[in-house]
């Protein structure tokens, strides 16, 4: 099975491959720890706030400060859910920052 982590403006960061295609999870909803879930839920939130309301395509970080900190920590959190999730899942990681 597929696991996406993926962050998207209104959407939970969790995606779960069924019949081919990817359906949007909580992530507490993942067989994962309490602590791995709450963390990629702030991560998510991280994201959630570069939203621009009044214009969604000047959605951004302030930074590439930010930007490249915010990626290196879905990198992490790939890695953990790798090791929670042992070899049941395939976990991708998709940004889309541009």
């Amino acid at each position: 099975m597929k696991i996406k982590l993926m962050p998207e403006y209104e959407c939970y960061p969790t995606w779960v491959e069924n019949d081919g295609m990817f359906d949007n999870i909580d992530p507490k909803e993942l067989p994962i720890s309490l602590d791995l879930a709450n963390r990629i839920t702030k991560w998510s939130d991280d994201y959630e706030k570069t939203y621009d309301k009044e214009d969604p395509r000047e959605s951004r970080f302030l930074s590439n400060l930010d930007k490249n900190s915010f990626i290196e920590e879905g990198e992490r959190l790939r890695e953990e859910l790798i090791t929670e999730l042992k070899q049941d899942y395939e976990v991708l990681l998709q940004i889309d920052m541009d």
